[in-house]
């Protein structure tokens, strides 16, 4: 059973109860826990920290900078002065997070990467040997839902790795 407080997007290790693996081989032992820094990420990196701190799994962080939409300047070139601040803030809040994490949770790393998110995630899934992926579902608009656009649902069809997604 799994108490959660959405409102605070408070979790805590006690109030997640896990039953015991019955074998090894179904033993949650590698959680990725992809996330975009914005606040409904938050709450699924704290359930992915839990399930860890419970499983006593390895988490992995995972963040993906994309190029932000609006980086062209007066004249329309791009603007790489801002290009570059953009990046160093998403390290930064990508580099306190992992601290924050880190510091509860002894084995957890991380992976800053550059590009397509979808693609980096599910090669992540291919070259790590991951047993679950965390991830938040992001309200988006319906018509993205309606044709499976969405992120989750382009990992979701591509890959075999269980998916669990918070809200």
């Amino acid at each position: 059973m799994v108490s959660i407080n959405h409102q605070r997007h408070a979790y805590s290790s006690s109030s997640l109860t896990v039953p015991p693996a019955s074998a090894s081989r179904s033993r949650v032992k590698h959680i990725l826990a992809p996330t975009d820094l914005r606040e409904a990420s938050e709450s699924s990196v704290e359930y992915a920290l839990c399930l860890a701190e419970q499983l006593e799994a390895k988490l992995t962080l995972f963040h993906v900078w994309d190029v932000p939409e609006q980086v062209g300047g007066a004249s329309g070139a791009l603007d790489f002065d801002r290009l570059r601040k953009d990046r160093e803030r998403a390290e930064q809040a990508f580099y306190n997070l992992y601290q924050q994490t880190r510091s509860r949770h002894l084995a957890t790393d991380c992976f800053f990467l550059a590009g397509d998110p979808c693609a980096l995630v599910l090669s992540a899934v291919k070259t790590l040997p991951i047993d679950l992926i965390v991830m938040a579902r992001h309200h988006s608009s319906w018509l993205s839902e309606l044709i499976g656009r969405s992120d989750i649902d382009r990992i979701a069809r591509s890959t075999d790795c269980p998916l669990l997604i918070v809200r």
